[in-house]
């Protein structure tokens, strides 16, 4: 099956909330080659695709470790019609697929660069529970990555008309309490959806090209670590000093939770001492 496995990373250029993440430099490497380092030591891909809008800016530094790293990576030069911020998912995946041969594999994974602490562990971890389960359904299976969720369902509100809240899930304890006023521990765990990674059967996507997730999805559970998204500026400060503290913790600078990487010592002592 590793031949029939491809993986998709997406870099549009214009992020919003963090600008350009993909692109920007996060501990010496841009952003978005942390993922194709990973990506490659993981070794279970028939190919590796970059679709972006901006290929000539990330051309020369794939091209400066494809060789030393020997990854098999292609870019796939997006189109406009598909790169910008309200762009579903479904377009970008089925228009890399078409570009790269949607026949040639069966099933595809997407790699998000926004998070550099999804190691090749994780990778090779998640398709091991995907092909696991596959092998033994008789239906199409997808696998969505999800951890804990930071606040129960029953917590959370929604905002009507600017004048008052509601909850958005009334549940009532056996006590008569309503959800909201009861603690974590007497409601059941809720799970988020994160970027870490998504598998799916490429037949989907090819005989409905607006979905590509399916109607079976199993859970990829990851740990906090492997579940932080950078979405927000502070989430991008934060994780550059937990990767420079991992470093450190591990006394190598040229590897990042034991994986290869073109991190530097100078890099982390510039982000410790600020």
């Amino acid at each position: 099956m590793i031949n029939n496995l491809i993986g998709l990373i997406p870099a549009r250029y214009n992020s919003i909330r963090i600008k350009n993440k993909n692109f920007r430099e996060f501990c010496g490497l841009p952003l978005l080659l942390h993922t194709v380092l990973h990506s490659a030591q993981a070794n279970i891909f028939g190919k590796v695709i970059i679709s972006t809008d901006n290929p000539s800016l990330i051309k020369e530094r794939l091209n400066s470790i494809k060789h030393a790293m020997g990854i098999n990576c292609k870019i796939h030069d997006r189109r406009d019609e598909f790169s910008h911020n309200r762009s579903t998912d479904c377009e970008w995946i089925y228009d890399a697929l078409c570009a790269t041969g949607i026949d040639s594999y069966d099933h595809f994974m997407i790699l998000r660069p926004t998070n550099p602490f999804r190691t090749f562990g994780t990778i090779t971890r998640s398709w091991d529970v995907y092909k696991k389960v596959n092998e033994e359904s008789d239906e199409q299976v997808s696998l969505k990555s999800v951890s804990v969720a930071k606040n129960r369902y029953e917590k959370m509100w929604t905002y009507l008309n600017n004048t008052h809240m509601r909850p958005l899930h009334f549940t009532y304890h056996n006590s008569g309490k309503p959800g909201w006023e009861l603690p974590h521990t007497l409601l059941p765990t809720t799970y988020a959806q994160n970027g870490c990674i998504d598998i799916c059967p490429v037949s989907i996507i090819k005989n409905k090209p607006n979905t590509y997730i399916g109607q079976k999805i199993i859970p990829f559970f990851t740990t906090p670590l492997e579940s932080l998204d950078l979405n927000e500026p502070l989430d991008w400060e934060i994780a550059e000093l937990l990767y420079a503290k991992i470093c450190r913790q591990k006394n190598s600078y040229s590897t990042v939770i034991a994986e290869n990487t073109f991190f530097h010592v100078q890099e982390i002592n510039k982000i410790l001492k600020n």
